[in-house]
């Protein structure tokens, strides 16, 4: 059984996440993130991610630990996360709005 946002009494609709995926990539706390955002989102909700581009002419963090959009494609699955758009907010970096379902495979 998954983890619902049922389970909590007020669940947002939208979140943005910006610049701080990679490090809990690198860190290895993913995991954690991803199932407390499952418990706090609305089934249905979105979520946005931005993050630097993987080009190593950006200013930002090590390119070894940028994620390119489909390594943030991958991690969003993991949650039933789809994406619906992808946009560039900046000439450094990139987002994703992904369509979150409420729960952890």
């Amino acid at each position: 059984m998954g983890l619902k946002s049922s389970n909590v009494g007020i669940a947002p609709r939208r979140l943005t996440g910006s610049d701080s995926l990679h490090g809990f990539v690198v860190n290895g706390e993913v995991d954690v993130v991803l199932e407390n955002l499952v418990v706090v989102m609305k089934p249905g909700g979105n979520v946005t991610i931005v993050e630097f581009k993987k080009d190593e002419e950006v200013p930002g963090p090590p390119f070894e630990d940028r994620l390119a959009p489909d390594d943030v494609e991958a991690v969003m699955a993991r949650i039933g996360g789809i994406a619906l758009s992808q946009f560039e907010p900046s000439s450094s970096h990139y987002a994703i709005v992904f369509a979150i379902r409420g729960e952890l495979d």
